[in-house]
């Protein structure tokens, strides 16, 4: 029964299937009805234009390319990076000031860091501030350089054919072999890719 099932299957979709055109559902064709529709033109996305878009205004190039909902994720990204820099230049713009108050020879003007007044923990403090300070204006630097190759790299994409000259058949046989008495049922897949 189940051997019938899976036969009555792949009698059933062995027509040939064709890539999507613009609906979401799939469309089973025979290649006379293909040849009878017409190409859509589809107007040339410049990959160059959401660079320059995204270089001069960080997420612009992905409106461009209308992909919407990665504006957040630029943005804040963006937005966090700027914070991280900020906090941690003003936590090392603290630690220098306190830093240049134990340097000078009076003692009366101290101004202590975190409640301590050693000059080798304040300047080691400061040190971290500031290296943290400056990673997260390199990693902020990176992800401006990260939107700008996604911005380009979808515009690329956009002008990307599938087309329905992307084609797929897929047929059921009945094989006869020679160590074998009876056909045997077979299923052919041909994939078929025309420029």
């Amino acid at each position: 029964m189940r051997l019938l099932v899976f036969v009555f299957i792949l009698v059933c979709i062995s027509q040939t299937v064709y890539s999507q055109s613009d609906s979401s559902a799939f469309r089973l064709l025979d290649s006379s009805s293909l040849a009878k529709m017409p190409k859509k033109i589809y107007k040339k996305h410049s990959p160059k234009t959401a660079a320059l878009l995204s270089a001069l205004l960080p997420g612009a190039g992905q409106i461009y390319n209308r992909r919407y909902w990665k504006l957040p994720l630029v943005w804040g990204g963006l937005a966090g990076f700027g914070y991280l820099w900020v906090n941690e230049n003003n936590r090392y713009q603290d630690a220098k000031t306190s830093y240049l108050s134990l340097l000078d020879t009076d003692p009366s003007n101290d101004i202590p860091f975190n409640g301590t007044t050693n000059l080798t923990i304040v300047q080691g403090t400061k040190n971290i501030y500031r290296n943290q300070r400056d990673m997260y204006l390199l990693f902020g630097i990176l992800f401006y350089g990260l939107n700008i190759i996604d911005a380009t790299v979808d515009a690329h994409f956009m002008n990307f054919d599938v087309s329905d000259d992307l084609s797929m058949n897929l047929r059921l046989d009945m094989k006869n072999y020679a160590s074998t008495p009876q056909a045997i049922p077979s299923l052919t897949c041909t994939l078929n890719f025309k420029r």
